[in-house]
C-alpha cells in the first residue's frame, strides 16, 4: 500500500494519482478484482475490456470505453507491440 508520497507540486499529486489508479487496477485495490481477472490473456476482446471497466467505475460508458481499447491495442500492435 502507498502509505506516504510526497507532493511538492502539482505534478508530483498527478504521478501520486496515476500510480494509484494504475497499481490499483494491477493488484485489484478498488473492487477486489485485477485486470488479469479480467484480461488474462496478451490481448483484449471488446466484452473483456467492457467487464474490466467494473474495475475502476462500474459499467458506466462501459462500451465506449472497450471501444477506445480495441482501438489503443491495434495501434499497439501495428506499431510492433506484441
Amino acid at each position: 500500500m502507498l502509505v506516504h508520497l510526497p507532493c511538492r507540486d502539482a505534478n508530483d499529486v498527478v504521478r501520486a494519482g496515476l500510480l494509484i489508479l494504475v497499481r490499483g487496477m494491477e493488484e485489484g485495490w478498488f473492487t477486489g478484482k485485477a485486470l488479469r481477472d479480467y484480461l488474462p490473456g496478451q490481448t483484449g476482446a471488446a466484452d473483456q475490456f467492457a467487464a474490466a471497466r467494473r474495475i475502476i467505475n462500474g459499467t458506466d460508458r462501459a462500451d465506449m470505453i472497450a471501444a477506445y481499447a480495441i482501438k489503443f491495442q491495434a495501434a499497439l500492435t501495428a506499431g510492433g507491440w506484441s
